[in-house]
């Protein structure tokens, strides 16, 4: 693969794994049989192997280029306010597809990212 081709696929699968990203492993906050307030994890080990991996890709990826993979994010979240991607399914991707990459740029960038997010 020349660099032209190289940099067209990591697009592409950036792309693909903020479109497809996995459903990460569920956690529930209950209350047990003594009131105490506790963690439940929900285990669903095929699904939460499919989140780990595809996480480590895109972190992979966004450490190549953080600034499409915010480009990309933030695309796909305007899509969801203009409602031309709107759905349930598309946001709830979205938000695993951003919550998995927590961690992988730089302190700052990820301030002003979460701040674009959260607006």
């Amino acid at each position: 693969c020349n660099s032209v081709a190289t940099f067209l696929c990591n697009i592409q699968v950036r792309l693909l794994m903020v479109s497809r990203m996995a459903k990460p492993e569920e956690v529930l906050v209950v209350e047990n049989d003594q009131g105490e307030v506790v963690r439940e994890f929900m285990k669903d080990t095929d699904s939460i192997n499919l989140y780990k991996n595809m996480r480590e890709t895109l972190v992979y990826l966004t450490h190549l280029d953080y600034a499409d993979t915010e480009r990309i994010m933030t695309e796909k979240l305007h899509n969801q306010v203009n409602g031309t991607e709107w759905s349930w399914k598309n946001l709830n991707t979205l938000c695993w597809a951003i919550g998995s990459i927590s961690g992988a740029m730089h302190e700052e960038d990820e301030k002003r990212f979460l701040v674009t997010v959260i607006k």
